[in-house]
């Protein structure tokens, strides 16, 4: 939590103080889609992994996908090291008003934007849990689906969530931040009903269905928008 914070915390406000004020919901968007993208890149790796022959796979192809994934390691140190402070930040830091200890400042002077933030993620993390965890162990074990059927639902989900995490980025600007996030939740909930009615029908079609339309269109219309409005939570 603390590792996954860090980093989700720190690429949306880089991408946010880097872009202009008109188009910072939009940019601020774009980390979001990582765990799209990385469930796609995983998934796609391992499918081709499973095309070896079961001796070879076991013995040595299932390490092939960690091998890989350090060459994302180097690349992830070498944006770190190459990387300059935002503009706004090196602003600020060059007028002297920076805190000695942020964390500690922002607690108490800003504990109530604090726990606003932390309410405001708490819908989307229980739900993105209960559709890629609790969901598919279901269908699986309680209604003896094979796991395929779920493991599709969920990659053309990410598909969809691509578009429409940065859609909604880009309509907080230009619609406001406050309706986006108002409206959001609201889809996110219906899509909800939509997604347990889809697994109990326990029909492949049906489904997938469910998951594009519960979990990568209503859930997640409001979800680009979040970054922009939980950076602009503080001055």
């Amino acid at each position: 939590g603390v590792a996954s914070g860090g980093e989700w915390g720190a690429a949306i406000l880089m991408a946010f103080e880097y872009a202009r004020p008109g188009r910072r919901g939009f940019f601020a968007s774009v980390p979001q889609v990582g765990p799209a993208v990385g469930t796609l890149l995983g998934n796609g790796v391992f499918l081709v992994i499973t095309l070896l022959p079961e001796d070879a796979m076991l013995s040595w192809g299932w390490r092939i996908p960690f091998l890989i994934s350090a060459l994302l390691v180097i690349l992830g140190l070498v944006v770190r090291l190459k990387l300059a402070e935002s503009p706004e930040f090196t602003e600020l830091k060059g007028t002297g008003t920076t805190a000695r200890i942020p964390i500690a400042a922002v607690l108490r002077s800003h504990l109530e934007p604090v726990l606003l933030v932390c309410g405001g993620f708490l819908g989307y993390g229980a739900f993105s849990v209960v559709a890629l965890t609790f969901l598919v162990g279901y269908s699986r074990n309680t209604l003896g689906l094979d796991s395929s059927i779920t493991l599709t639902a969920v990659l053309a989900t990410c598909v969809v969530q691509i578009p429409t995490i940065m859609l909604g980025g880009y309509a907080s600007d230009r619609f406001g931040r406050r309706r986006i996030m108002t409206v959001g939740p609201l889809a996110g909930i219906a899509g909800t009903f939509i997604l347990f009615w889809a697994i109990s029908t326990a029909q492949p079609g049906w489904i997938i269905v469910g998951y594009v339309l519960g979990m990568g269109i209503l859930f997640t219309s409001a979800y680009g928008a979040q970054p922009a409005l939980f950076a602009d939570s503080f001055a």
